[in-house]
């Protein structure tokens, strides 16, 4: 368990530093460190002021220094605050934070962090010297040459740490962010850590190696599956061609694959054939019923491409629900406009990282016809509505937010299981008569979109 918890630490303390949002101009009300109260309150204090030095501070080394400094303060408050010892652990790991963060640009920092690692040996954190070490590797890995020869070091070195218990899905976020640098795809990566997991060299136990297996395949797969999807986009636009691809796709569900991604693959895929989504999806449908197909959750693989369906080119969403003031939504009142939709968690580090570029694009075209609708939907603890509200307000989100959660209150279905058939965040972009006309509306490519049709 203290692993788990000091995992969730480490990856709420990396959204900070990759997270780049909207200055916070009101940064000198909020409340000071010393008044923290609560583990969370020390959280969001690094939110906070994380958001404030990546909008201040444009100097890398200036900036490391500052991150540094509140990690450190963070850590010092939640040691004099803390009451059990997961908090203990967590403010370790804060520490350990600040120093890896000053090893960028401070040449003893990393022998500061070897003496806190050999203090917190002593006091029976081993665990948490554990994960700071690893961590510490991977700040190392980031620095060498992006070279086959760096990359044959890195994976020389990073295997051994599957056998010192680094949690895999851990492993797998690590290798998706640094291999990029090296060139290597993901199928190769993950191919050769496979390998790796089966050779005497791994002494992980059998259950163990059972569940390493399973993760690193179905990467392998992933990577396959991504790479038939780009295939399938670039090729030239044929009947033969067409054929061949849903004879393919129709061999990805038989291996079980994600039912949601195969659909939304094909939906635009079918769109460059000029075959429409629903056309698609009843010929995928029919053969999900059919003796050929042997995926084995029939009815949910069904009801993922008709969810799929409702969110496809050239839907009307027909959104509703519950607004936080608990106000029923009027979805009519936005015709005319470009919508965005966003179908989003306050748990949900990616979706975050979508909310600097959507305040940008709110404030560069609101006023020209464009509005953005934050569906929060999935949501945990006890007071899911309070959550999201603290989070809304964090964000200073200025356009219009729905809760699931007051939808549900007021009797209506929930919106994530109606539209929302993979994860969160889920974006599309709707036309000024309500229909959707882009899917995957994220990043670059929703600014693009929206470029085209304002610039």
């Amino acid at each position: 368990m203290h692993r788990l918890a000091l995992l969730a630490t480490v990856g709420f303390c990396c959204l900070f530093l990759l997270a780049s949002v909207q200055a916070q101009e009101e940064a000198e009300n909020m409340p000071a460190l010393k008044d923290a109260e609560t583990r969370q309150d020390v959280y969001d204090y690094l939110r906070r002021e994380a958001e404030r030095i990546r909008s201040h501070i444009q100097d890398d080394k200036e900036r490391a220094r500052a991150i540094s400094n509140i990690f450190f303060a963070a850590g010092d408050r939640l040691l004099e605050i803390a009451t059990d010892d997961r908090a203990m652990r967590d403010a370790y790991s804060l520490t350990i934070q600040g120093f890896l963060s000053l090893t960028t640009v401070e040449e003893d920092a990393e022998q500061k962090l070897e003496k806190l690692f050999d203090e917190l040996d002593e006091k029976g954190y081993n665990d948490v010297v554990e994960h700071g070490r690893f961590q510490l590797f991977i700040v190392k890995a980031e620095k060498t040459e992006p070279s086959p020869e760096g990359y044959s070091a890195f994976l020389a070195e990073l295997k051994p740490w599957i056998n010192r218990q680094i949690p895999i899905h851990y492993m797998v976020m690590v290798g998706r962010n640094l291999i990029p640098r090296y060139e290597v795809s993901d199928e190769q990566f993950f191919t050769e850590l496979l390998e790796y997991v089966r050779s005497e060299e791994c002494t992980l136990t059998p259950n163990e190696k059972a569940s390493a297996f399973f993760i690193f395949e179905w990467e392998i797969r992933h990577a396959q599956f991504a790479q038939f999807y780009q295939k399938a986009l670039e090729a030239e636009v044929t009947p033969e061609n067409f054929d061949a691809f849903k004879a393919e796709l129709k061999e990805w569900l038989n291996r079980e694959f994600i039912a949601s991604s195969i659909g939304s693959l094909g939906i635009a895929v079918a769109e460059r054939h000029g075959v429409a989504a629903e056309q698609f999806v009843k010929e995928l449908v029919e053969f999900i019923r059919s003796p050929q197909c042997t995926f084995p959750r029939k009815d949910e693989a069904v009801e993922q491409l008709e969810r799929i369906l409702r969110l496809a080119v050239g839907a009307d969403p027909k959104l509703y629900g519950r607004t936080l003031d608990d106000e029923d939504f009027d979805w009519q009142s936005l015709r005319g406009k470009y919508v965005l939709l966003k179908f989003t968690a306050t748990w949900c580090g990616p979706c975050k990282m979508e909310i600097p570029g959507m305040l940008e694009a709110y404030e560069k075209y609101r006023d020209k016809g464009f509005e953005i609708v934050s569906i929060y939907v999935w949501e945990r603890g006890d007071d899911p509505v309070a959550a999201v509200k603290k989070s809304v307000a964090n964000d200073k989100l200025p356009w219009i937010i729905l809760s699931e959660t007051l939808t549900e209150k007021a009797g209506q279905p929930a919106q994530g299981e109606f539209y929302v058939a993979g994860g969160v965040p889920t974006m599309v972009l709707v036309d000024k008569e309500g229909k959707v006309m882009m899917m995957e509306a994220r990043g670059e490519a929703l600014q693009a979109k929206l470029a085209e049709i304002f610039e």
